[in-house]
């Protein structure tokens, strides 16, 4: 309610590149520090901007994340398979891919190279504004998951990531009259599956959180 809403009332966070960027800034600042806090976030685990500074990209190598599934995300231990992650946006040579350690139990999920954040960050400024320019219709649905898909992939922070991202969807959610859905490892789910079946799991946890509406039907 104190960026995210009025940035939608102004006009600018979705309409514009540049003002997209600014949102995630202005939220990540808020989400890490605290209004009015110095800004300590970094994304790809490199590089550092302060408060109203451009993003930076550089040809770096991609940056990695471990994750454990025998243990905090049991409930999304559905099986892991080594390979690219499909993200519908993305060419083949820039896919996200991940490697399974532990017999399947963890997995290291490789994002995007960083020369690749630019379309990163357009395709989700994007998504979001047909999910808000559609909030009538279930198509928003679709929206709000691919957004959230391309989103956990990318890693854009280092930390923040899924609570900044769901921030976003479940702002939506309640405007379309729906309950809001749980952070859960929803951006887990997304890293270890293709776009069109993260879908699926998308809309299994709006539909355990809205019963009987009609877009869930």
């Amino acid at each position: 309610e104190r960026v995210f809403a009025p940035a939608l009332r102004e006009g600018e966070a979705l309409t514009s590149y540049g003002g997209f960027c600014a949102l995630l800034q202005a939220q990540h600042t808020m989400l890490m520090e605290g209004p009015g806090g110095e800004y300590r976030g970094h994304w790809q685990g490199k590089h550092q901007f302060s408060v109203g500074s451009d993003f930076r990209f550089d040809d770096s190598d991609r940056s990695y994340y471990r994750f454990n599934l025998g243990s905090v995300y049991g409930r999304y231990n559905d099986g892991v398979r080594a390979g690219p992650i499909a993200v519908e946006w993305l060419e083949q040579a820039a896919l996200p891919w991940i490697d399974t350690i532990g017999g399947g139990l963890q997995f290291v999920h490789y994002s995007p190279r960083q020369r690749h954040m630019p379309e990163n960050l357009e395709r989700r400024r994007a998504l979001l504004k047909l999910a808000f320019e559609n909030l009538e219709h279930p198509e928003a649905l679709q929206y709000l998951s691919d957004y959230l898909h391309v989103a956990s992939n990318a890693h854009l922070f280092t930390r923040g990531n899924l609570s900044l991202n769901m921030s976003h969807v479940n702002y939506a959610l309640e405007r379309m009259g729906m309950k809001p859905i749980p952070h859960r490892g929803l951006d887990l789910l997304a890293m270890k599956k293709p776009f069109d079946a993260f879908r699926g799991d998308f809309m299994n946890e709006i539909r355990a959180a809205n019963p009987g509406h009609p877009f869930v039907r």
